[in-house]
């Protein structure tokens, strides 16, 4: 799915469009917007409708003959002209409160949605059955149905089964309980990620490696607040009072509260293995270990021995977030991600990038944002591979693959196929001090080539090569007058 967003004003940005594409990356300045527009996207795709059109006859004739036709493209409106209200009314006005706790001019903004070709898909649902007693509506059972969603011709085909059985033999995790009639938002909430939403986002702060020691902070302002809320109003009411004045005081941003609670939870999810060849690379070439964790705390395995994460390199630390979010993220899930380079020498940020793009090619959607001219090169150099790889597909000449392949695996970077990249998947964006954002991917078919303009980092090279040219011919003066 493609998200195509003009953005009027946002911060120091104006009047510029960005696409949302598998892998989206951000370059420029300092100050000049690239996290700001990263964590609108971010607010997005996360951002639902609760109605879309399927009010309460069409669920009943749902559930009485186990199926539902309905136009594709009037439902497909509805629900995007619903979330497009949402958006206004809801999201926007929040964003900068929400994101960034500030007070701020509301983002202006105009969005377009190209939805993925849409394949069938089942999701498993467990309804309550609800009696009305003394004006309550009491739970009194539920019923297991698995839902398929798939579109034929010009029509949107719902039908149901009942698996009550088969939800019962079902982990927790693994069950959604929704009363009948929340089926509806139920269903905005399925058809988003049935047109190419992610089902699962997560956005791992520039500032992660500090927040790894708030843990402690966080569970015991959760602590507190959960003791006050269970006391008595008569008890102590002025010590409450003080309390609560002094815990508001500590408000993080939702993203770092989110960031927070993924570390705090991270050691009951389920690791799902979407993305296991990206965590091997992660861990054997970067990590050169692997993060465990024991009593709620994080450990580091480093082959002989194990420190806690306060003794780690900042590296680990770093990553530390990326590799339990790949461990635990479904197919298909977003990250966002600020400054991936972060603590990382030039030769790891390059396999960072490599582990990325075979993430990307498992199914995982990324928008990071950089200062790294060695990721861009990384991703300019798996986008460029993949279009020689496909034309080399074409010709009977095994002298070619044989070079490419070296190419490919030489030092000191090894670079699997599962990492070359198609250039329909990738966007990349410079923003610019006037407040403009320039499309830097540039792609030639017909030549093979592929170029991304990153002169925002050659140009500081060139600048003090020049300058340092200037130095070496004062310093020959200055030797010439001795």
């Amino acid at each position: 799915m493609q998200l195509i967003l003009d953005i009027k004003k946002l911060g120091p940005v104006k009047n510029s469009q960005v696409i949302w594409r598998p892998l989206t990356v951000f370059i420029g300045p300092n100050n000049t917007g690239k996290t700001y527009t990263a964590y609108l996207i971010h607010g997005l795709l996360n951002t639902l409708p609760l109605q879309c059109g399927l009010d309460s006859d069409k669920i009943e004739e749902l559930f009485n003959r186990e199926q539902l036709k309905l136009d594709f493209e009037e439902t497909k409106k509805a629900w995007i002209e619903a979330w497009q209200k949402k958006v206004k009314e809801t999201f926007l006005p929040e964003f900068w409160e929400t994101y960034f706790a500030v007070q701020n001019h509301e983002p202006e903004i105009q969005i377009n949605l190209s939805p993925d070709k849409c394949k069938a898909k089942e999701f498993i649902v467990s309804l309550g059955v609800y009696e009305d007693i003394d004006k309550e509506s009491i739970i009194i059972g539920t019923v297991g149905y698995k839902i398929t969603i798939k579109k034929d011709k010009k029509n949107l085909l719902l039908s149901i089964l009942d698996v009550s059985r088969d939800v019962e033999k079902l982990n927790d995790d693994d069950k959604l309980w929704i009363a009948y009639n929340e089926f509806e938002e139920y269903f905005c909430e399925k058809f988003a990620y049935w047109l190419g939403f992610p089902e699962y986002s997560f956005v791992i702060p520039a500032e992660r490696t500090s927040f790894l020691f708030y843990k402690h902070w966080f569970v015991l302002k959760d602590k507190i607040w959960t003791i006050l809320m269970r006391s008595k109003l008569s008890e102590i009411l002025d010590v409450k009072k003080s309390i609560y004045s002094v815990l508001k005081e500590f408000h993080f941003p939702k993203i770092f509260e989110d960031f927070l609670s993924f570390l705090l939870l991270v050691e009951r999810k389920k690791e799902l293995k979407c993305y296991e060849d990206a965590i091997e690379l992660l861990n054997k070439k970067l990590l050169k270990g692997n993060v465990q964790i024991k009593d709620g705390e994080f450990l580091f395995n480093y082959g002989k021995g194990t420190v806690g994460i306060s003794g780690a390199s900042s590296a680990v630390k770093a990553l530390l977030p990326l590799e339990k979010f790949l461990r635990t993220a479904p197919k298909g899930a977003f990250l966002v991600i600020d400054e991936p380079e972060m603590h990382l020498h030039p030769e790891a940020q390059v396999v960072l990038a490599i582990a990325l793009a075979v993430a990307i090619n498992s199914g995982l959607r990324v928008l990071l944002t950089t200062h790294s001219p060695y990721i861009l090169d990384t991703f300019n150099f798996l986008v460029w591979a993949h279009q020689i790889n496909a034309k080399l597909k074409t010709i009977d000449d095994p002298v070619l693959k044989e070079k490419f392949q070296n190419i490919l695996h030489s030092s000191p970077f090894d670079v699997p196929e599962n990492a070359l990249l198609s250039p329909e998947i990738f966007s990349a964006y410079f923003f610019r001090h006037d407040g403009l954002i320039e499309d830097i991917k540039k792609v030639v078919s017909e030549e093979l080539d592929v170029d991304i303009d990153w002169h925002t980092f050659s140009q500081v090279s060139d600048d003090l090569w020049e300058k340092s040219g200037r130095l070496g011919e004062l310093r020959d003066e200055i030797l010439q007058k001795q």
